[in-house]
């Protein structure tokens, strides 16, 4: 079973619920529930943040402020070294996930000894045999006056509904006890009281209050509104409050204090402090604090807003996603890491925000597409494997991005060889991937053959295509490549003196090629003699290549006027180095048509001043 625990750790930090359900249900068949129950017990668990932040137990060795990370998830600390375990809040999360008791998250209690006494054959027997166990805990719980995340709708409407009037009546004896003159902390030890104190309002759900509740409730809020804004300083020492709750739950609540009722600068500690739990909980009194400064000062609090944000994607569950939809405009370079945490919670959510973000600023998009190579895990895959198809600015983060994903980038790229060859068009492209060792592996992949097959039809791409690429492609792909070459050739009009020269000689040894030039040669002789269509396409192509066509095809050069055109196109070439010119000199000279021109003799003149 130890050869599991990594797996564990790795599922629970990524929150991938649906494979920890399947791995675990294959388990309890195969070792039974116990051996799971004491692979999760031995799973490193952090239950407080890094110090400078907050923690829980301050007995605990912690961790320093300046603090280097490295691949293997080790915290190097004044010479010492101390292993990140999974956060509390997620290993929370994941036991909720598996037990299938989302409805009650609200349970107190620690979960693996819920099912400390099962014996279940398999993972829908285990979710059976806790239900009587969860409910005998809620009954406990409720009786202590603890309700807090208990929500009564879910429970309504679940397995769980039994215990809903000993909730009713926990919560009316909690508004009964309330007076006219209530300290604030008595209040927010109170399920409703804090509900009113940290939103504001009661929960969306007030119909759990009986009638005759109404006006004490009534009075609860207009004492709030009596006492006014509420300060750190008229609160207890967080040690002091909620002691009625597990020593966990108390902490989570006073950090959803602090972000409601603290100072700015210890609103974003406990905000950090939250994301490190990373406790689903906590979410929507992020959000609620969150919304409270996404007004028209919201400027004054932006660092606060990024910490929002990055809280969120510490967290990073898919609730997070959705939240970040609704605010997009707020995302910030300096969150792209949180962002990029996302992916793992839903890539399908992530890749229609990216698709937004784009929209907005191809720079923001980029940044975070390449960030997501650093997330070290599969789950990043197809959404970079999607930016690669895009063919734009995201293409090539793409690239850079499954570049350094290890083997699974690289086989993305080698399977999706057949969208590189256009963006090879490009030099960033080129110059990205023929700086590392993949592109050597990519220019031979068969995905590459099927690219270039596809592009080499069309005269305006082949022009552009790289020497490069026609170097480091398989030799024995010359005679399949030039099919496709001899289409290009027959659809080409106004480029086609280009799309001639840019196909390296050694090409049109093939009858493919032969044949085509032969089917065009009236095509070739008519844009030769064409001197506005040969000095434009010339312009593009340099001037000297029109000797290089008629030295590959020296019968076009008998015609006096060709001839007379190309040597002219070729004087202008007066200011290029003097060894280039000698050089095409001598191959007119070995051409008796071009050397027979009268035209060659002023050119050898004027390349002698």
């Amino acid at each position: 079973m130890k050869r599991y625990k990594s797996t564990f750790e790795k599922l629970i930090r990524l929150r991938r619920y649906g494979e920890i359900e399947a791995l675990c249900d294959r388990l309890i068949q195969n070792e039974g529930w116990n051996a799971i129950r004491s692979l999760f017990a031995d799973l490193p668990v952090m239950d407080h943040a890094p110090k400078g932040f907050t923690m829980i137990d301050k007995e605990k060795a912690y961790i320093a402020k300046a603090i280097l990370q490295d691949r293997d998830k080790l915290y190097h600390v004044r010479g010492g070294e101390f292993v990140l375990g999974i956060p509390l809040g997620k290993m929370r999360d994941a036991l909720v996930k598996l037990y299938r008791i989302e409805s009650i998250k609200g349970i107190d209690t620690p979960l693996l000894e819920l099912s400390l006494d099962l014996n279940p054959d398999n993972l829908e027997e285990l979710r059976t045999q806790i239900i009587p166990i969860c409910i005998e805990h809620l009954l406990d719980q409720i009786k202590t006056k603890n309700t807090f995340f208990l929500d009564f709708e879910e429970i309504a409407s679940s397995l769980y509904a039994s215990i809903i009037p000993n909730l009713i009546d926990a919560r009316k004896q909690e508004i009964e006890a309330l007076e006219g003159d209530n300290d604030i902390n008595e209040l927010l030890q109170t399920y409703y009281g804090f509900e009113v104190i940290i939103r504001g309002t009661i929960p969306r759900y007030n119909r759990e209050i009986p009638k005759g509740l109404k006006q004490k409730t009534d009075s609860l809020f207009r004492l709030m509104k009596v006492k006014g804004t509420i300060t750190s300083e008229d609160l207890l020492p967080r040690t002091s409050l909620f002691q009625h709750c597990s020593k966990y739950s108390a902490f989570l609540l006073n950090q959803i204090v602090e972000i409601s009722i603290r100072s700015k600068r210890k609103r974003a500690n406990s905000l950090r402090t939250l994301g490190y739990l990373g406790d689903s909980r906590a979410i929507p009194y992020i959000m609620h604090m969150f919304n409270s400064y996404n007004t028209s000062s919201e400027h004054k609090h932006k660092a606060l807003i990024r910490t929002v944000i990055e809280t969120l994607g510490n967290i990073g569950c898919v609730e997070s996603l959705r939240v970040l939809r609704e605010h997009i405009d707020k995302i910030h370079p300096n969150t792209r890491k949180a962002f990029a945490k996302m992916a793992f919670s839903d890539p399908e959510e992530v890749k229609s925000l990216l698709e937004t973000i784009y929209k907005m600023g191809r720079k923001q998009a980029s940044i975070i597409i390449e960030e997501l190579w650093r997330l070290e895990d599969s789950s990043v895959i197809p959404i970079l494997e999607w930016a690669l198809k895009k063919r734009d600015v995201r293409s090539f983060c793409a690239i850079r991005a499954l570049k350094l994903s290890g083997v699974q980038g690289k086989q993305v790229l080698l399977d999706q060889g057949e969208h590189i060859p256009e963006l090879m068009l490009e030099r960033k492209y080129l110059r990205e991937l023929s700086s590392s060792r993949i592109g050597w592996d990519l220019f031979q992949s068969p995905g590459f053959f099927r690219g270039m097959m596809e592009l080499l039809e069309y005269p305006e791409k082949v022009i552009k295509v790289p020497n490069e690429v026609w170097r480091r492609s398989r030799p024995e792909w010359k005679e399949e490549f030039a099919k496709p070459l001899a289409q290009a050739i027959r659809r080409a009009d106004k480029i086609f003196i280009q799309l001639v020269l840019s196909i390296p000689e050694g090409y049109f040894q093939y009858q493919d090629l032969q044949d085509a030039m032969n089917e065009s040669r009236e095509k070739l002789i008519t844009h030769m003699k064409d001197e506005r269509s040969l000095r434009g396409t010339l312009r593009h192509i340099g001037y000297g290549k029109a000797v290089d066509i008629c030295i590959r095809y020296p019968e076009i050069a008998q015609d006096e006027e060709i001839a007379k055109l190309v040597l002219q196109t070729f004087a202008k070439e007066f200011e290029r180095p003097i060894s280039v010119r000698e050089e095409r000199i001598e191959k007119i000279r070995q051409n008796k048509w071009l050397r027979q021109s009268p035209y060659f003799e002023l050119i050898v003149e004027k390349t002698k001043k």
